[in-house]
């Protein structure tokens, strides 16, 4: 990130920067991203940069998939592309989650490659489109059951056949039907 901000404001502002890790290293929970992310918000602020929204967001695609989610404010979003294609979603009602986290991590590029190797069936962006936007709205109207059905993550079977545990946690919640998923490209579970 702060490469990137030096790339684009032709300067190289003599920065310490300390980082103290909270969220799992390779966990599937943003944390690099939103690290990255609260680092470009804060030196915009900091330095008086005067960055808007716009440039914000298309220096958090330069850094990371997941960084323009964690830019935007908001906490659900519909993200497309590299993750630089943003539409909010309507999705106020309060939840709580329960995360399980494992000490194994999985790095997110070794997953994308393990996921291309496998053969995949494309996707109808229309349908997921659809789906997401669907899934929204029955969680807001507090039918969590009927939008688990949209509950999907293409990681899943990669995960699984790296740590078994995976599997056995979602099955656990899913026999209770406490709707659950792994998290990004793992290896944590949520419900």
């Amino acid at each position: 990130a702060y490469e990137v901000l030096c790339l684009h404001t032709k300067s190289k502002p003599g920065l310490v920067v300390s980082l103290k890790k909270c969220i799992p290293i390779g966990s599937g929970l943003g944390g690099g991203s939103s690290d990255a992310a609260s680092f470009l918000l804060g030196v915009n602020r900091l330095l008086n940069l005067k960055l808007g929204p716009k440039a914000l967001l298309r220096l958090g695609a330069q850094v990371g998939s997941d960084v323009p989610f964690f830019i935007e404010d908001t906490a659900f979003a519909l993200v497309e592309g590299r993750g630089e294609k943003l539409q909010k979603l309507d999705c106020k009602r309060g939840y709580f989650f329960v995360i399980v986290s494992f000490k194994k991590g999985f790095p997110t590029k070794k997953m994308y490659e393990d996921l291309d190797r496998k053969s995949r069936q494309p996707v109808s962006l229309t349908s997921v489109r659809a789906n997401v936007k669907l899934c929204a709205s029955l969680l807001n109207h507090q039918k969590l059951t009927q939008a688990k059905r949209f509950f999907r993550n293409d990681f899943l079977p990669v995960a699984e056949e790296k740590l078994s545990r995976i599997s056995k946690v979602i099955r656990a919640w899913s026999q209770q039907d406490i709707p659950c998923l792994m998290s990004g490209s793992g290896s944590s579970v949520f419900a």
